[in-house]
C-alpha cells in the first residue's frame, strides 16, 4: 500500500469521526442558555464585589485607617489604598 492513500484514508476517516462528534452536542441549547446566564450572573457579583471592595477602601483611606492590619506587613505588599485615585 502507497502511504498516500493511507494517509488519505486515515484523514478522511477523522473528518467523518469529528462531523459525527460535532454533529451531536452533549448539551441543549437551555442547558447552553443557563450557563450563559449563570456567567453572567457571576461576573456581575463579581463585579459588584470588586466595587464595593474598592469603595470600602477609599472610606477606609478618608478614615485614616491602614488598608492592611498589622501583622501582615510585607516588603512584597502593596498598600491597595494607595493605588487608589
Amino acid at each position: 500500500m502507497k502511504r498516500g492513500a493511507s494517509s488519505r484514508f486515515a484523514s478522511s476517516s477523522f473528518v467523518r469521526r469529528s462531523e459525527a462528534v460535532t454533529s451531536r452536542s452533549p448539551f441543549s441549547d437551555i442547558d447552553l442558555e443557563r450557563a450563559v446566564r449563570e456567567s453572567e450572573d457571576a461576573i456581575a457579583r463579581a463585579t459588584l464585589m470588586v466595587r464595593n471592595s474598592r469603595e470600602f477602601l477609599l472610606v477606609m483611606k478618608k478614615a485614616g485607617e491602614p488598608a492592611v492590619p498589622d501583622g501582615h506587613d510585607s516588603p512584597s505588599a502593596v498598600d491597595p489604598i494607595s493605588t487608589i485615585e
